[in-house]
């Protein structure tokens, strides 16, 4: 799906299943479908991580990556980012610009590594 057309719960949802957490039944809680980590941690949707707002939700997700997603994930945000900051930027720094992204960039730059969502 492109990433223009994913609303906001949509890209958590997606960036939750990234993160290991599966939507399943769950008979003893009200609304009785909810989110479940590995089994142990169970949250309603309101209570997921906030990773379209939060750096301390989206950057524990961006290091559980392994290093081929994290290599692409350089390479959207150098294609994506460069032009906007002057055209000219090394590989090398794009890692610590990604700091000055908020964390909807960054999220949509895990959607797109991933394969989660296009351009």
């Amino acid at each position: 799906m492109k990433l223009s057309q994913l609303t906001p719960e949509q890209k958590t949802r997606l960036l939750a299943e990234l993160d290991g957490w599966t939507q399943t039944h769950n008979p003893k809680a009200i609304p009785d479908w909810n989110w479940c980590l590995k089994g142990k941690k169970w949250r309603q949707w309101h209570n997921l991580p906030r990773y379209l707002t939060s750096y301390d939700a989206i950057i524990p997700l961006v290091q559980k990556l392994d290093e081929i997603t994290k290599c692409v994930l350089l390479d959207h945000l150098y294609i994506t980012y460069s032009a906007h900051i002057g055209g000219e930027l090394d590989k090398a720094t794009v890692w610590p610009m990604t700091f000055g992204l908020t964390p909807s960039q960054l999220c949509d730059a895990v959607l797109v590594a991933t394969g989660k969502a296009e351009l």
